[in-house]
């Protein structure tokens, strides 16, 4: 470790990291015990470009004395995780000992981003001139523990143009700190926001955009290409904001019209007023319920669970294979100690590979309320249920496979983006499964909610119309 002073500071500013065809990262701080912390910095690379340095500098200073900056050089280095579509994720580790409670910021620059990046300015060598910055800010407390979000999802990597693209970063904190998300402006390798940076290229009913409450991002891409994104996440403790840290993250954006996307449902699937899956269960008892992946294409696919319920003895095994229909099935044994009033988030992650040699990911996120009493589940409310929602997306009409458990009346609504009901017809369902068409000519391109109420039993089922 070394002291760099300000006469310094502009010379340390422009030193680059010897890395090139960055594609974006994050850097997160674990508390080890009081003022031992580690420091952990993620990169992800085009494998494609130049080689990267097995060794790393970052840099970090109490914000009460910002002319100070430490420096450790990166001695661990975990080797290479490769990623599909030809990108490389490095993490390297390293251990630090604070000299005094306080805010922290720690900072990895380097050069040099993809040249091919769209929405980051024009020229040749437009990446290399703008460089790479990623920073975390953290606050060490005398008397309290504390350490960063991680997210335990990969960023996505490849899309489809005038596809839906869904990603859940899925953050954590292990301290149970409340985390709020925005879309920010990456930065170059000064630390100054890239003033040539424009929002990545959309249809304008499905911008690329992050929910604020949960991180999720959407976006409908109308343009082959490379795009950067940062993705800010604010950490408040009792109000009080604490942190921040950032993602970086490139997405490449392809055409692949033979393509029939994984469709990644469930009949055990039920909904909450929000239109997410949800299930409710009483903390000291087993949920579990089944995940059901249908290809068209039989392409070689892989399912995969991550979330916090993984982190507390959930199970559900990776399904691999090259078939239509792939069945899994989640499981987990919840504890008393479990009880709480923040719902538990699980995400499924499906990899499509497709004979080009490339891959597509699919993120369906599920949520699970762990209560203390004898409430009636969402699960046993639903008397209906949707089996399946297609084509999704959509043109000019689609077709909804309806299960119910008795005989009567559905109403079936779409509802857009900002909650207006542009559509909506009865029909009347048998026991058993229900063909519905419905003609949706004369809508917009976007991204609506299809609500399905049978008595008081509701269903909603995301559709995308392009």
């Amino acid at each position: 470790m070394k002291k760099i002073y300000i006469l310094f500071l502009a010379f340390l500013l422009n030193l680059q990291a010897n890395a090139t065809h960055m594609m974006g990262g994050q850097i997160t701080a674990k508390q080890i015990s009081g003022n031992n912390y580690e420091f952990t910095l993620t990169i992800y690379r085009d494998a494609l470009g130049a080689f990267m340095y097995e060794f790393q500098t970052l840099y970090y200073y109490n914000t009460n004395n910002p002319t100070q900056i430490d420096s450790v050089n990166y001695q661990f280095f975990n080797g290479i995780n490769y990623m599909s579509n030809n990108v490389e994720e490095y993490i390297f580790n390293e251990f630090v000992t604070l000299p005094s409670p306080g805010s922290y910021v720690v900072f990895w620059k380097g050069c040099c981003r993809n040249d091919a990046i769209l929405n980051m300015g024009q020229g040749i060598n437009i990446g290399q001139t703008i460089g790479m910055r990623l920073q975390t800010e953290f606050t060490y407390f005398a008397n309290a523990n504390n350490s960063t979000p991680v997210f335990l999802n990969q960023p996505i990597t490849l899309t489809q143009v005038n596809n839906l693209m869904v990603y859940d970063p899925l953050s954590y904190d292990a301290d149970g700190d409340s985390l709020t998300y925005d879309l920010d402006i990456p930065l170059d390798s000064n630390g100054a926001v890239v003033p040539s940076y424009v929002a990545p290229s959309a249809v304008a009913s499905v911008p690329y955009s992050v929910n604020s409450t949960n991180g999720v991002v959407s976006w409908v891409p109308d343009n082959l290409g490379n795009y950067q994104s940062s993705i800010l996440i604010k950490e408040y403790r009792a109000g009080v904001l604490i942190g921040t840290m950032r993602r970086d993250m490139q997405v490449i954006v392809n055409a692949d019209g033979t393509n029939n996307e994984p469709f990644t449902d469930s009949t055990e699937f039920v909904y909450n007023n929000n239109g997410d899956v949800q299930f409710n269960v009483i903390g000291g008892n087993t949920i579990t319920f089944a995940y059901n992946i249908f290809d068209a294409d039989s392409d070689f696919c892989e399912v995969v669970a991550t979330g916090e319920p993984l982190l507390l003895g959930a199970n559900f095994g990776i399904t691999t294979g090259s078939s239509t229909m792939y069945n899994n099935t989640f499981s987990w044994a919840t504890t008393p100690s479990m009880i709480r009033s923040k719902l538990y988030r699980t995400n499924f992650r499906t990899t499509e590979n497709r004979p080009a040699g490339h891959s597509y990911q699919y993120d369906k996120t599920v949520y699970i309320n762990v209560n203390s009493n004898s409430q009636t589940s969402i699960k046993d409310l639903n008397k209906i249920k949707v089996l399946k929602l297609y084509p999704n997306p959509a043109k000019s009409e689609f077709t909804i496979n309806l299960f119910s458990e008795n005989t009567g009346s559905v109403n079936t609504q779409i509802i857009d983006a900002v909650g207006q009901i542009v559509s909506s017809k009865t029909n009347t369902v048998a026991v058993g499964s229900n063909i519905i068409l419905n003609n949706i000519s004369k809508l917009s391109k976007g991204i609506y909610q299809v609500k399905n109420t049978f008595q008081n039993n509701v269903t909603y089922t995301k559709l995308v119309v392009e």
